[in-house]
């Protein structure tokens, strides 16, 4: 990049840096598709294909992609051990795989030919067709892909992370089977062993990041912290030696986790304290707490279920010995959100509640493998009434509890439909410490019922419904996707059911779910009102046989539906909707309106779109409960509700929803569609409403940066040296666009104990920054003592904290064995060559800050050898060659600090394109331009955002500026292909491996005649 400082910066990430979760110290949860670890014991196949010994991949020096071993492995298990071998597809999964490299390495993209007969590779300015019509084996498929990345890493730069390759080839390959057979890395493998463990070496803190610094939650009763006086709000500012400031929270979290009996010492800073608090904590196991109990009113007991972990069953029996003890007269268990774990422990629970019966079948091998799980025969919860909540946060080992103990008759289901996940998985260790998790069977509920791509549907299913403000939510859906929406999802091996509730009851949420015992506990369980339904549905003594309870709750059940309608009624009374309903007689007549403010549908990113909707009716009788829902490919105006109720003939009713449209949010042509309904469907037409976002321009940021090492921290030579306190001077200028709203700087350290980030001089606000101008500022750090390292690693990242955008590099800034003697002096010199080189430091090889032109005045400060120190800028420090120019008499007035021809360090490329379509009936569109920087462009691609199914991206373009008369300017030219809908493309500009620009926009593609005409901003 430049002399003195090394760069290796990854790809900016908004989500990375907006990543504000709270974690328990050492545990990191599964996701919803987590891992059903149970291994389902079936014959090994035969292998048809030879595999290379599985020796353990350690060398990096000798990895070669081209021999593909771990893919090796993960084909190997595929064929033995996947769940459907009818799924197997190796022309798909090979073209999976290559769609999944090209989005992993920028100079590589994949021609899909019409005739499907081969493929056609490029790799810059290479290309080769391969053939596919032949690859209809796994042992086939591995040979043309050993093929193709033989190729592709003969022509590659190396600047992609090499084992990425074959992880993305692998990740592409799985996709085709179901969405739950995936690689894991090593990093991700090892988090998800602590979070299934149950149990784990640490201190026992819930941890976040608040405002940038590390802050505990609250300390668990009973652990070190908590023994110790660790207290919620304490702000952790040193792990042991090394400062905090910009510590990701999975970093604090391998700092703070260790084996149990070793020591940990924190720096911790209290409100009210002036001075910092040194607690040394001994590190002890740590149980996770899967499970919570209480009694209810009434003298229920209430169990929360929040995972499945390897403690659970045996905390939940300890729970539920509790309850007993306190002479419970019935339970409810609460799965809301959970989900899932290990299939082991979903058994355990069960059984804890059943006497006899099947919990649960796998079957493998598209049904031809069945292994069953019988309950034993003591029952610890006896005969103790019983109620199930579930929502569809609830999946997999979850819903094995669920659907036992609902189709043994021992539960009442309460709740929502759950997530529909009815497969198992087995986790594999992969020879570098990644993991393969492979699908190896389905699971059937008692019966032999599937729940695959369906879930458990609950006896009586639970409503929630908000009647605003802000937000109106009646009949909308939840929004949260399933296993039936998942791509490739499975189909099932077995019968369904498919059973309507006993009753469907609305009813107004709550604010605050009631069991947020702990912060991390981020899904929550039942809200309020559905705990208060099962206990008195309990209360009313039907016995603990879930036949029975439905054939006596009926009239209970329409009470309390009643009881709660009424109160939604009062509610929507209160905003002036009537939701009565009267006899059908006359008929009415509707028709509808839409209009918006600001008028047109035109909106601005940042700001509020109010959507106003009118109702009138013409006819001659009274409208009943009517009501409006949209529909729209843009989720900010999906699933808005208007809700007008009743309308009497001549009179009309107005419904408004106000939208807030993201700052980030890009130029677009969002669509609309209102569908209407009334009680006894004498609705309006359909209404539709297209709405313009105008995305506000961008910033980008040029950034420049300076070792200063004055004095008393340093000795003033501009170069790092072991024992000193260094400030890291940051220039940024917004060489974009647009306006940056909020410009943030931050420094964090990459390396060892060797180097101290100052607390509150980590992270700089630099404000507002309109285009042209430049805010500066410094970052502190110390390195505290000689180490046998030759350089620190800082990343440096600079990005508007409003829009998300911005940039990072890392920086390797060598640390110099001895310091160079610089003595203080004065003077003033004036430039006398043509562009005097003024460097950071003493060596003439540290890093340019720029150049002084001919004739520039400067004054001296200090003199190392031929190298006078001089100010600059905004009176900064800098080094340049007594060669350069000539001392002027002593009588000279002292002048203000000289101005350089600067030079940015970091200097992203700029994108600029010729206008284009933001809405189209086309299938495809032209995108023209050029891409410019002030070094070199390096390449340029695209790439088109898919927002379901596969592949996720496509790469339609690709050019190397490899040979162009002119490095610093890339012209393109390219046609892309749209979907139906919103098409989001990606317009990538490389630099160099290290620095890159991404241009995101968004076409809508219409099936209508009449696009609405918009055009994108010229460049």
């Amino acid at each position: 990049m430049f002399p003195g400082y090394q760069t290796t910066p990854p790809p900016w990430t908004s989500a990375a840096r907006r990543n504000t979760a709270i974690v328990l110290v050492s545990l990191c949860l599964a996701s919803a598709a987590a891992v059903t670890a149970y291994r389902f014991l079936s014959a090994s196949t035969s292998r048809n294909y030879s595999v290379e010994p599985r020796q353990p991949l350690s060398d990096e020096s000798a990895y070669s992609l081209s021999a593909l071993r771990i893919f090796s492995d993960v084909l190997q298990r595929v064929q033995d051990s996947y769940v459907d071998p009818a799924r197997i597809i190796p022309s798909r999964m090979l073209y999976s795989a290559l769609e999944s490299m090209q989005e992993e390495v920028p100079e590589v993209i994949i021609h899909a030919q019409d005739d499907p007969q081969t493929v056609t590779v490029q790799v810059g300015g290479f290309q080769r067709t391969f053939p596919v019509e032949d690859v209809d084996s796994l042992h086939l498929l591995y040979r043309r892909l050993k093929e193709v990345v033989g190729f592709v890493e003969r022509h590659m730069t190396r600047t992609t992370e090499i084992r990425e390759v074959e992880y993305a080839c692998i990740s592409g390959a799985l996709s085709t089977l179901d969405p739950h057979s995936v690689l894991w890395d090593p990093q991700t493998y090892r988090e998800m062993k602590v979070g299934t463990r149950g149990s784990f070496g640490g201190l026992g803190i819930v941890i976040s990041v608040r405002a940038g610094v590390l802050t505990v939650i609250s300390p668990i009763d009973g652990t070190p912290a908590a023994k110790a006086g660790i207290k919620a709000g304490d702000r952790i500012v040193r792990i042991g030696s090394e400062s905090t400031v910009n510590m990701t929270l999975n970093e604090a979290v391998n700092r703070l986790r260790g084996e149990p009996g070793t020591k940990v010492v924190l720096h911790v800073e209290r409100n009210g304290e002036s001075q910092v608090r040194r607690f040394e904590l001994t590190r002890d196991v740590i149980k996770w707490k899967t499970v919570d109990s209480r009694v209810l009113e009434g003298n229920i007991g209430y169990l929360r279920v929040k995972h499945f972990s390897r403690s659970t069953a045996l905390d939940l029996e300890t729970h539920l010995g509790d309850l007993k003890k306190k002479r419970v007269v019935g339970l409810v268990l609460d799965m809301y959100n959970n989900p899932g774990g290990l299939l082991e422990q979903a058994i355990r629970v069960a059984d804890l509640f059943l006497d006899s019966g099947v919990i649960v079948t796998t079957v493998g091998n598209a049904g031809k493998q069945r292994e069953e799980k019988r309950a034993g025969p003591l029952s610890l919860a006896g005969d103790l009434p019983l109620c199930v909540l579930v929502n569809s946060g609830s999946a997999s080992a979850s819903e094995i509890v669920a659907g036992a103990l609902k189709n043994l008759d021992r539960a009442v289901i309460v709740g929502e439909s759950t997530f529909g996940k009815g497969s198992v998985q087995v986790l594999y260790d992969n020879r570098d410490g990644s993991a393969l998790k492979l699908t190896v069977a389905q699971y059937l509920t008692p019966g032999d019922l599937s729940i695959q791509s369906t879930g458990i549907s609950p006896d009586v299913r639970m409503i929630p419904v908000q009647v605003g403000p802000p937000r109106v939510s009646f009949y909308a859906l939840s929004g949260r996707r399933r296993e039936q929406d998942l791509a490739d999802h499975l189909d099932p091996f077995a019968r369904q059911r498919t059973e309507d509730a006993l009753a469907e009851l609305r009813y107004l949420e709550s604010d605050r779910p009631p069991d947020v015992s702990e912060p991390d506990d981020a899904g929550g369980g039942a809200d309020v009102l559905v705990v208060n339904l099962a206990r008195d549905l309990l209360l009313q003594g039907y016995g603990p046989k879930r036949s029975r309870v439905l054939r006596l709750a009926r009239e209970f059940l329409s009470t309390r539906a009643e009881v709660e309608y009424r109160r939604i009624a009062a509610a929507l009374e209160k905003n002036g909707i009537d939701w009565r309903v009267g006899p059908a007689g006359a008929v009415p007549m509707l028709e509808a309106d839409i209009e918006t403010v600001p008028h047109g549908g035109l909106a601005t990113a940042g700001d509020s779109l109010k959507i106003r909707v009118t109702v009138s009716n013409l006819g001659v009788g009274p409208a009943y409960r009517v009501r409006a829902i949209s529909s729209s490919s843009s989720p900010i105006l999906r699933d808005q509700e208007f809700l007008f109720g009743r309308i009497d003939p001549g009179t009309n009713r107005s419904a408004e929803v106000t939208v807030a449209i993201p700052p980030e949010a890009r130029s677009a042509v969002w669509r609309m569609r209102l569908v209407f309904a009334e009680e006894f469907g004498h609705q309006p037409p359909d209404q539709h409403l297209r709405v313009r976002v105008l995305g506000k321009p961008r910033a980008i940021f040029a950034a420049q940066y300076q070792i200063l090492d004055a004095a008393p921290g340093g000795n003033g030579d501009g170069l790092a040296q072991w024992g000193e306190s260094l400030r890291l001077r940051l220039s940024v200028r917004n060489i974009g666009a647009g306006r940056s709203a909020e410009t943030v700087g931050t420094l964090k350290n990459l390396g060892g104990p060797e180097v101290f980030l100052h607390r509150g001089r980590g992270r700089l606000n630099l404000g507002p920054l309109d285009p042209g101008k430049e805010a500066n500022g410094e970052f502190l750090f110390d390195l505290k003592r000689a180490s046998s390292t030759q350089a620190v690693t800082l990343l440096l990242t600079v990005f508007d904290n409003m829009l998300g955008e911005g940039v990072e590099q890392r920086l390797i800034i060598p640390v110099s064995g001895r310091a160079r003697s610089v003595l203080d002096s004065g003077g003033v010199v004036e430039v006398v060559g043509e562009d005097a080189p003024v460097t950071a430091g003493t060596d003439p090889k540290s890093p340019l800050l720029g150049t002084a032109p001919r004739g520039t005045v400067l004054q001296v400060t200090g003199r190392s050898g031929d190298r006078l120190r001089v100010l600059h800028g905004a009176g900064w420090p800098g080094f340049l060659s007594v060669d350069d120019v000539q001392a002027l008499p002593a009588t000279a007035a002292i002048p203000p600090p000289g101005r350089l021809r600067r030079l940015f360090h970091l200097t992203p490329p700029i994108i600029a394109l010729e206008r284009y379509p933001l809405s189209t009936t086309e299938q495809e569109v032209v995108i023209q331009g050029y891409a410019k920087d002030d070094k070199r462009i390096s390449d340029f691609f695209v790439q088109v955002h898919s927002p379901q199914g596969r592949p996720a991206t496509r790469k339609v373009f690709y050019r190397s500026n490899l040979g162009n008369a002119d490095p610093r300017v890339l012209g393109f030219r390219t046609t892309v292909p749209l979907r139906e809908g919103l098409n989001t493309i990606s317009l990538v500009a490389r630099e160099d491996h290290h620095v890159r620009t991404t241009q995101t926009i968004v076409i809508l593609r219409e099936a209508s005649s009449r696009p609405l005409t918009a055009l994108g901003p010229r460049p």
